[in-house]
């Protein structure tokens, strides 16, 4: 078997391994059929999907695949009906839906598809089809409508005017947002005429610090930025000062080592969010496989760091 194939056929026989195991073992009392459902601190996700896998039109949404997983889902459209008990009486939600193994709050789904990565060929992520407005857009009088336009939208869709009217006495540049109409942590001052390096962005759109420069805010990587993102956001919202003992790299990526309040451990930085090591004392870190002594030294916090804290303190 080639690799894709290969890989598809893995991907879908765990699948089925998996609906067999629960459809078998499903209690017949529906208000007990989280029996069968694992606890999610035993589970590892295989593979490890990222926002950057989902297509176009979905969302990365955690906790949703068997409970413990992340999936790519879709959600209604602009204009789609939204009140649930309205518009989908419970006859109807029994025999045109499906239940959603595992939710907590027994969460039904219009569809369940494998879908190939957006950024890579070689694997497919599970997608869902729910009953519920986006991220992006609220529920107003039974439909979906979108939330008030966002400063970065606003930023947009001036973009978009001035491009469409050719106008020369001012000169934009076009901001990239997320799904949910914020600024995204990457962006860029570029336009049609310019194109300029890629550079970090706090949530309001202003530069900080990092400088990205391997793939456009629009590409298919998006994890630098991200620690400088977060670094930023915790100081001013007052939980860290100059004291941080985060690390970020020179794109705003976190660093594989991070070390805090004399405990260390590697971090993935395609996934911050996990731990790909145990948490050690400092007085070991050099035991973790992400240390490099070319890299850190023989000690975590560099030399302005250390007279910082030791002022803080």
């Amino acid at each position: 078997l080639s690799g894709m194939n290969l890989f598809t056929f893995l991907v879908l026989w765990t699948f089925y391994y998996i609906q067999e195991i629960t459809s078998s073992t499903t209690p017949k009392n529906k208000n007990s059929n989280i029996d069968y459902c694992l606890d999610c601190s035993i589970v590892d996700c295989v593979p490890e999907l990222q926002p950057t896998d989902c297509p176009d039109g979905y969302y990365y949404r955690k906790n949703i695949y068997f409970g413990c997983c992340p999936a790519c889902v879709k959600y209604l459209d602009i204009g789609d009906d939204c009140e649930l008990e309205k518009n989908w009486p419970k006859q109807k939600l029994l025999s045109e839906t499906t239940e959603l193994e595992c939710s907590k709050s027994e969460e039904r789904v219009l569809k369940k598809e494998f879908l190939e990565s957006k950024y890579s060929n070689d694997m497919l992520v599970v997608g869902f089809h729910v009953i519920e407005c986006s991220p992006d857009s609220v529920c107003k009088k039974g439909k979906c409508e979108p939330q008030e336009e966002t400063d970065c939208l606003k930023q947009l869709n001036q973009y978009k005017t001035w491009v469409s009217n050719e106008d020369c006495s001012s000169y934009e540049w076009k901001p990239h947002c997320n799904d949910v109409g914020y600024f995204h942590h990457i962006q860029s001052k570029s336009n049609p005429y310019r194109k300029t390096r890629m550079y970090c962005s706090d949530v309001k759109g202003r530069k900080i610090s990092g400088a990205y420069d391997h793939i456009s805010p629009d590409g298919k990587s998006s994890t630098g930025c991200l620690c400088s993102r977060k670094k930023d956001e915790m100081m001013k919202i007052g939980k860290t000062n100059l004291d941080s003992s985060l690390h970020c790299s020179t794109d705003g990526s976190y660093e594989k080592l991070q070390c805090d309040q004399k405990l260390c451990w590697c971090m993935n930085p395609l996934n911050p969010t996990s731990s790909s090591s145990t948490v050690v004392p400092e007085v070991f870190m050099k035991t973790l496989p992400c240390y490099q002594s070319f890299e850190v030294g023989t000690m975590y916090l560099r030399r302005c760091e250390s007279r910082i804290i030791n002022k803080v303190k």
